[in-house]
């Protein structure tokens, strides 16, 4: 049912908040608000806001507001003609109702999958699409994920993400064979041509390093938090190596301890993230990385360079007039320790858009999209203090 002008106004004050004093870009929070004032309160075909009235009524930029009309046409939740202005889509996607995404993870207890699935399903909704989510566990059988699956059956999409390489090689190969539309998320595969979505692991890492250089630190630390043999892992250390060395700068990797080994396997697969990762940046890691003499660290995961500066904090350390620290995420940790930490924030809306578009307009062809993080910059990364 159509809205007065009055209503339309007041409804608009009401869902649109937006913080310039945020590090969220004012496009990225205008297009959140926008999602959900669609969502709740519009129906399919429904007249939208015109371009000109969101940019008068909010005090926003032209092209602030296109940018944010344009990601929620991509997204399929806006048609936007010209002449006639924008209209609401709900549940128009060419697949229509039940369509089935099936998510195949590792684990659910990761920040990454967290954030990235929540945005998937987020679309899904929209879109009228199922969302089957799965962990095979330590059951990592193809049969048990592909047996049940027609050959070309219709109407199902399959999302692998964060897998070994084996295992999303073999489901790849799977979903190929079936005619079924697949794309693999955080598990490149080095010479396979098939759909793949992930960060570009070596901007992300440029901006970290360019930004500590920038504040004069000559001699930078990457702390490996992850498992360093993890194809991404592997992409982050050869990009800092590079990167230091290009700028003239001192770079040192330091591993993380490894996992606790268990007789009873269960007791490995109870352990919290906390806990993994407390034993991970151990007493012994932080001294190593003082020992290198190193001003500031990089650490490949935003939980691991929080539990470093709970150790640090410990050794008197002050951050960051003594040593900058920065993460890789942008988890919501990064705002809840002290100081906020300065991180790498991954794209999640905009990969979760990306394979969306993939497994609706899925082609048999290398399709490898890799979309750029940005830096925010917070309080525990400061200038190289000069010794005298």
């Amino acid at each position: 049912m159509a809205m007065s002008s009055e209503e339309l106004e007041r409804l608009l004050r009401k869902s649109v908040m937006l913080s310039r004093s945020s590090s969220e870009p004012l496009h990225a929070q205008l297009t959140r608000s926008l999602r959900n004032l669609i969502l709740h309160n519009f129906d399919d075909g429904e007249s939208f806001y015109p371009e000109e009235t969101l940019g008068e009524r909010l005090g926003l930029s032209v092209g602030t507001v296109r940018r944010s009309l344009t990601r929620l046409m991509d997204e399929g939740i806006l048609d936007r003609h010209r002449g006639r202005g924008s209209f609401v889509r709900r549940n128009t996607s060419s697949r229509g109702k039940g369509f089935r995404v099936a998510v195949v993870l590792n684990t659910y207890d990761s920040f990454f999958n967290r954030t990235l699935l929540r945005e998937i399903s987020f679309l899904c909704q929209l879109r009228g699409y199922l969302l089957d989510v799965s962990n095979p566990g330590q059951d990592r059988r193809v049969s048990t994920i592909l047996g049940p699956v027609a050959i070309q059956e219709k109407g199902l999409g399959f999302l692998l993400l964060s897998l070994d390489q084996d295992f999303t090689y073999d489901l790849c190969r799977g979903a190929e064979e079936r005619g079924i539309p697949f794309v693999s998320v955080d598990t490149p595969i080095p010479g396979y041509a098939g759909a793949e979505v992930k960060v570009a692991n070596r901007k992300g890492i440029e901006l970290g390093v360019t930004h500590l250089a920038q504040l004069g630190h000559r001699r930078i630390v990457l702390l490996l938090s992850e498992d360093p043999f993890h194809a991404n892992i592997v992409e982050r250390v050869e990009a800092f190596n590079e990167c230091t060395a290009a700028l003239g700068i001192d770079g040192f990797i330091v591993e993380s301890a490894p996992d606790p080994t268990f007789e009873d396997r269960s007791h490995a697969m109870v352990m919290s993230t906390e806990e993994r990762y407390d034993n991970r940046i151990n007493a012994h890691v932080t001294q190593q990385v003082r020992d290198t003499g190193a001003t500031a660290v990089f650490c490949v995961s935003d939980i691991g360079a929080c539990l470093l500066m709970k150790r640090l904090h410990l050794a008197g350390v002050r951050i960051p007039e003594e040593m900058s620290i920065m993460g890789f995420n942008d988890e919501g940790i990064c705002r809840l320790v002290h100081p906020e930490l300065t991180t790498i924030a991954q794209p999640y809306a905009e990969m979760a858009a990306q394979i969306m578009n993939l497994l609706e307009t899925y082609e048999a062809c290398p399709q490898h999209f890799r979309l750029e993080p940005r830096l925010i910059i917070r309080e525990s990364t400061g200038p190289r203090l000069v010794q005298t």
